[in-house]
C-alpha cells in the first residue's frame, strides 16, 4: 500500500516511544513528535484602550504596567488544518 509521508507525520528518528500531550483546542492525546507547538504573544489590552489606561495612569513609566499574555500552543494537524482552511 502507498504511504504518503515517509516518517507517517511524526519526527520520531530512532526513538522507540515518545511522551503524549494534550492538545489544547480539543484536549486529545497526541505524540510531542507529531503536535504542531506554536508560541504566541498577546496585548493583555487592545491598542485603544492601551492609550486611555497609559493616560489616566499618573506614572511616568506605565508602558511596564501593562502585561503581555504568552500562550503556548499545541495543536493536531488536522485540527491546525481545519482551523486554517476555515478563517
Amino acid at each position: 500500500m502507498p504511504v504518503k509521508r515517509k516518517n507517517h507525520g511524526r519526527s520520531k528518528k530512532n526513538r522507540g516511544h515518545v511522551k503524549p500531550i494534550v492538545c489544547t483546542n480539543c484536549g486529545r492525546l497526541v505524540g510531542k513528535d507529531k503536535a504542531i507547538k506554536r508560541f504566541s504573544v498577546r496585548d493583555m489590552i487592545d491598542s485603544s484602550s492601551k492609550k486611555d489606561i497609559r493616560d489616566a495612569i499618573p506614572y511616568e513609566n506605565a508602558s511596564n504596567i501593562i502585561k503581555i499574555i504568552y500562550y503556548h500552543l499545541i495543536s493536531l494537524i488536522l485540527l491546525f488544518i481545519f482551523s486554517v482552511c476555515d478563517s
